[in-house]
């Protein structure tokens, strides 16, 4: 806006110029003490690298990366916590559903039971009832089981018995299925009885 003071200096110092083009002005003034027309000299001070365009570009292009890495990123988060959600609910309905088919095998197989207990001159196939509606009670309940120790509410109950009348109560549960293909069906143990 203004000429600096004049100085019999050949040299100018200017420091900090904003990048950009810059024209430099100087005149002189002679033995006439009058001054000359002004001499421009046009300059251009380029940016430092980090704000050239390519440089801005590629800083686009990276906050453009990272948030569209951050959005797949919790897009696949969502998708997950969703998947395991539906999991969750699929296998509680699954539990569910078994403990209400479970639940009605046991009305029936209770009946059957009681059932069998009313059957007159007819041991064998009283027996053979009464075993083997007991066997299926005890698989569900078994089934029943599974489902407490699931939710954590199942405990243990260690007992001793004998191991050969176990084997005598497996055995009886085949009996019949054998009688009906022809098939004579013995256990004969070593031990009388066998405590575990």
């Amino acid at each position: 806006r203004g000429w600096s003071v004049s100085s019999s200096e050949t040299k100018a110092d200017f420091r900090n110029l904003p990048s950009g083009l810059h024209t430099f002005e100087v005149r002189a003034m002679g033995q006439s003490q009058k001054w000359s027309e002004p001499f421009a000299y046009t300059f251009r001070i380029l940016p430092p690298w980090w704000k050239t365009w390519w440089a801005y570009t590629g800083y686009f292009f990276l906050v453009a990366g990272l948030i569209y890495s951050l959005y797949r990123y919790q897009l696949k988060r969502q998708l997950h916590k969703q998947e395991t959600e539906n999991l969750k609910a699929l296998d509680a309905f699954k539990n569910e559903l078994y403990t209400n088919i479970t639940h009605e095998f046991r009305t029936p197989l209770t009946i059957i039971s009681g059932m069998a207990d009313q059957i007159d001159n007819q041991e064998k196939i009283k027996g053979l009832i009464k075993r083997n509606s007991l066997s299926l009670l005890n698989l569900v309940n078994q089934i029943l089981d599974l489902r407490k120790l699931e939710l954590g509410k199942l405990k243990l109950e260690l007992i001793q018995g004998d191991v050969v009348q176990y084997l005598h109560y497996i055995m009886a549960s085949y009996e019949a299925m054998a009688e009906l293909k022809g098939v004579e069906l013995h256990f004969i143990p070593k031990e009388k009885a066998l405590f575990m």
